[in-house]
């Protein structure tokens, strides 16, 4: 065995030094929360309410809340087709915001070209051709 030495640290300077530690973790972890950027999200928030005619096979889709979208990026997509909010409603073209109370109609008697079922499932997605990206805002689920 060794001979014993003079060196070694008390016990409060290591309490003193685990604290200091913790101390800096602790800061820096909190630092990050209180001033990292907060992530935007992958665009606009929305949602739609949805009323069914299954005689015309047809859909009507209104903006209920959120974000005003430009039409030109609403796609509306189903199992046998697709169509941006601008393309189904004549009143509106691309650039036109679409907000809260806006309502268009899909079926086949307009750019949407198909009758929608009772079963479909219906997706409101927002484009960003910016970004090259598109993310669902809304789904319809069918009537029954």
């Amino acid at each position: 065995m060794g001979a014993p030495t003079d060196r070694g640290i008390s016990e409060a300077a290591s309490t003193l030094t685990l604290v200091a530690v913790t101390i800096l973790v602790v800061g820096a972890v909190g630092a990050n929360v209180l001033f990292a950027e907060t992530d935007g999200g992958d665009g606009p928030e929305a949602t739609f309410t949805y009323d069914y005619f299954g005689e015309q096979q047809q859909l009507i889709i209104e903006h209920s809340t959120g974000d005003a979208i430009p039409a030109g990026q609403l796609l509306i997509s189903g199992p046998r087709s697709e169509a941006t909010w601008a393309e189904t409603n004549a009143q509106v073209d691309n650039s036109t915001l679409i907000g809260p109370g806006n309502v268009t109609q899909i079926g086949s008697a307009n750019a949407f070209n198909r009758p929608v079922g009772s079963g479909d499932r219906i997706e409101i997605r927002y484009i960003n051709a910016t970004a090259g990206t598109s993310t669902v805002l809304d789904t319809w689920n069918g009537s029954g």
